[in-house]
C-alpha cells in the first residue's frame, strides 16, 4: 500500500524528470559515445537517451549502482564503494544525476568521475527553493528512494555549495541548466 502511493506521488515527477534529462544530455552526445549513468537505478535514464529521437548511432549507457534492483533497462554494474571500476578516460561523457546527495564523500565521487570522463561530467542534483522547498524536496527524495533502500543524507548541494564542491574537486562548471 505505501509502495503504491510513493509510485504514485512520484510517478509524473520521474516521468518528466527523465524527458528532460535526456534530452539535455543528447545535446552532448556524438556518435560512438560511451555514457555511463552512476546511481542509474532501474536504467531509465539510459534507456532513454539511447532511444531518444535525436540520439547520435551507436551511444551506448552503462549504468553503475551500488545493488542491483533486477530488471534494469540497461547493463547496471554492481559498484560497492570506494574508487570506480573503471580505467583513466573509459567514458566520454559520465552523468551524476541526482546522486551527489546520497554520498558522504561527494569529493571523491566527483573526483572519480572525472577520472573516468574523457569529455564531459553532467553534474545534475536537486536545488530546494521557496518557504518548502527543502521539506518537498526530501519528501520527495525520500519517496523515490525508500523502497530501494537508498539512504538519505538530505543535505543538497546549494548554489554556493555545489560551487565551493566543484571548486574543491578542480572542475570548471561550463553549463548551467534550469534543472531543480
Amino acid at each position: 500500500m505505501i509502495t503504491s502511493l510513493l509510485k504514485l506521488a512520484h510517478g509524473p515527477i520521474y516521468a518528466k524528470r527523465i524527458d528532460v534529462l535526456s534530452s539535455l544530455i543528447v545535446e552532448n552526445l556524438t556518435s560512438g559515445d560511451k555514457v555511463l549513468d552512476i546511481g542509474c537505478g532501474f536504467g531509465a535514464l539510459g534507456k532513454a537517451v539511447m532511444s531518444h529521437q535525436n540520439c547520435p548511432r551507436g551511444v551506448i549507457v552503462r549504468g553503475l549502482e551500488k545493488k542491483r534492483r533486477g530488471g534494469e533497462a540497461i547493463e547496471v554494474i554492481e559498484y560497492k564503494g570506494g574508487p570506480l571500476p573503471f580505467s583513466d578516460k573509459e567514458f566520454d561523457v559520465v552523468v551524476l544525476a541526482d546522486v551527489l546527495h546520497h554520498e558522504r564523500d561527494e569529493d571523491l565521487l566527483l573526483t572519480e568521475a572525472a577520472r573516468i570522463t574523457r569529455r564531459i561530467l553532467i553534474v545534475k542534483d536537486h536545488k530546494p527553493e521557496g518557504l518548502f522547498g527543502y521539506w518537498r524536496v526530501c519528501f520527495l527524495d525520500w519517496a523515490a528512494n525508500s523502497p530501494h533502500a537508498v539512504e538519505c543524507l538530505y543535505s543538497y548541494p546549494y548554489e554556493g555549495g555545489a560551487a565551493e564542491l566543484f571548486s574543491q574537486a578542480q572542475f570548471d562548471t561550463a553549463h548551467r541548466a534550469g534543472l531543480h
